[in-house]
């Protein structure tokens, strides 16, 4: 390669280092600092900095030897990477056909185990077949030996009330002397020998001590609750002071009908047994096994029509311990609290009392039943003026208003005084000099009803101002959807009255396209419907409730 002159100020940073190097001077700094550097040693042999050229042959040809090196070691680097490559590509194929052949193996025997494995299975489902068979074929010739056994012990127990029977007229038609006991169990048990000819000198044998079951416990046919009748039956044993044996022994003389069926299957070693006995009367006649069942009917239970609070709260205290027997008392309360909360019919009592956060079940029934008597107070003596809504009137606000209106009118019960006769009875419709002027009233009063009906009150008008109201057009959306109540997360960016609507949720239906309101009549017998009126229009209802011809001035300004 040629070589090339250059002057000082043409010279790269390189070269500038390796010809310091060469005047063993300083290599470090930036390249300005480099070259004043060198103009100042060659000031200082005497040599003109502007004028002086550097050969630059050297650097070239180090350049050209790295190259060459370079391309060298990239050569050799691709054959030994193409080699190892090609080495491990071998390698890979010998595996995967290993891995196939392996594959294709397992699968042949897989197949064949499968086909042994059906061919087995097959076998077992005909043998249990013929044993289920023969299972049916036992259970039913002990069906009819159970028959049986049934005949039996009714003709056993028919003959032992016979004797019993017997023994007692016997022991009636004796002599005084001979039945002088204070029950008739001691009377069998002190009983002299049946044909031994009366004598003066016989003295019956001390009575002994004897327990009579239907003296402290009833009978138990399987037709009482099993639960019920265990209290009764621990209650007298505590009383009595009863051993295990007794109990067990009490308990089977107790025992009628379908629950002496399950002391005939007993084993007699068991019939000992108090608690072996009442583990099979448990299983036949308890509910301890019916969680699910009791769990499903507190789900759906609510108030009936005419059903009082505390016959309800009774109700779901039954459930509530029935449906989760094994719970603490503060998670028993809490669950009572709610399904009594959740199931009354009144939406005002039931909010009034989910607001006042009872701690038990006890405290809710005192202060629904506190609410309720409230209520019906302020309901009797219910005195209701409206005025104009102005526009800021919370809708809530009004629509309780329009419901006292409705509710004061329809209770409002006064004695007046006749206008045309002026004797002290009720309305004018009881008078009898008014009758024939009240029906042309009526009739005239009706006319003007039907021939003054506003076209803005049609259902066309309604339905469109329902879907155009800032509030009921969600809760209409919601309805007509049909996916169920929305999740509180739906409604809490929305307005109060959404809520108030969201909390009112299950009375709330649609009726021909409109929203209306389920009301329970005061005798609990009877529902109807009230329209949910839009905002735009409760001012309007309103003001027809106090200046209409049916409001509270009568249609007189």
């Amino acid at each position: 390669m040629a070589s090339r002159k250059v002057k000082l100020f043409e010279l790269k940073v390189a070269d500038l280092k390796r010809e310091l190097e060469e005047r063993d001077l300083e290599t470090s700094g930036t390249k300005s600092v480099l070259q004043h550097r060198l103009q100042q040693a060659l000031c200082d042999v005497g040599e003109n900095p502007d004028d002086f050229l550097f050969d630059t042959s050297d650097l070239s040809k180090n350049l050209a030897n790295l190259e060459a090196n370079l391309e060298s070691k990239i050569a050799e680097s691709n054959k030994s990477l193409e080699a190892n490559l090609q080495a491990k590509i071998d390698d890979s194929n010998k595996n995967l056909s290993n891995l196939e052949s392996k594959i294709a193996e397992s699968n042949k025997s897989l197949e064949a185990k499968i086909v042994e494995s059906n061919t087995k299975l097959e076998n077992k489902l005909e043998e249990y077949s013929g044993k289920v068979s023969n299972l049916e074929n036992d259970l039913c010739k002990l069906g009819e030996r159970i028959n049986e056994i049934d005949d039996k012990v009714n003709l056993i127990e028919k003959d032992l009330e016979d004797r019993l029977v017997s023994k007692l007229r016997l022991r009636l038609d004796a002599p005084e002397s001979h039945t002088s006991t204070s029950s008739p169990s001691a009377t069998l048990t002190a009983e002299p020998p049946r044909y031994a000819a009366p004598t003066t000198d016989y003295k019956p044998p001390a009575p002994v001590a004897t327990v009579n079951p239907h003296s402290t416990v009833p009978v138990f046919d399987g037709k009482t609750p099993w639960e019920d009748y265990m209290t009764l039956f621990e209650t007298a044993a505590v009383v009595h002071g009863w051993s295990e044996e007794t109990k067990a022994s009490v308990l089977c003389l107790s025992l009628r009908g379908d629950a002496l069926a399950v002391l005939q299957a007993t084993p007699m070693s068991e019939r000992t047994n108090f608690t072996e006995l009442v583990k099979r009367l448990e299983m036949r006649f308890g509910h301890r096994h019916m969680d699910q069942l009791y769990r499903s009917q507190l789900r759906n239970r609510t108030q009936r029509p005419n059903e009082s609070l505390q016959e309800f709260e009774a109700d779901i205290a039954r459930l509530v311990r029935s449906a989760y027997p094994s719970v603490s008392d503060d998670v028993y309360e809490s669950l009572a609290v709610d399904k009594f909360l959740d199931g009354l019919r009144d939406p005002e009592t039931q909010q009034a009392v989910k607001l006042a956060r009872p701690k038990t079940l006890s405290d809710a029934l005192t202060q629904a039943l506190e609410f309720e008597a409230v209520k019906q107070s302020v309901r009797g003596s219910a005195r209701v003026h409206v005025a104009e809504a102005e526009p800021t009137t919370p809708p809530d606000i009004q629509e309780l208003v329009v419901e006292k209106v409705l509710e004061a009118l329809k209770t409002r019960r006064r004695k007046v005084r006749s206008w045309n006769c002026g004797q002290l009875k009720n309305p004018r419709s009881k008078c009898a000099a008014a009758t024939l002027k009240m029906k042309q009233e009526e009739h005239v009063a009706l006319v003007s009803r039907v021939t003054a009906v506003d076209e803005a009150w049609e259902s066309k008008e309604l339905k469109k101002d329902q879907q155009e109201d800032p509030d009921l057009k969600h809760l209409l959306t919601w309805k007509l959807a049909n996916n169920g109540r929305p999740s509180w997360q739906d409604v809490a960016p929305l307005s109060k009255d959404v809520k108030t609507y969201w909390a009112q949720w299950d009375s709330i239906l649609v009726d021909n396209g409109m929203l209306k309101r389920e009301i329970q009549s005061l005798e609990g017998d009877r529902k109807k419907l009230q329209l949910i009126v839009p905002k735009k229009r409760v001012p309007e209802v309103l003001r027809e409730f106090h200046d209409g011809v049916s409001g509270g001035h009568l249609g007189v300004s």
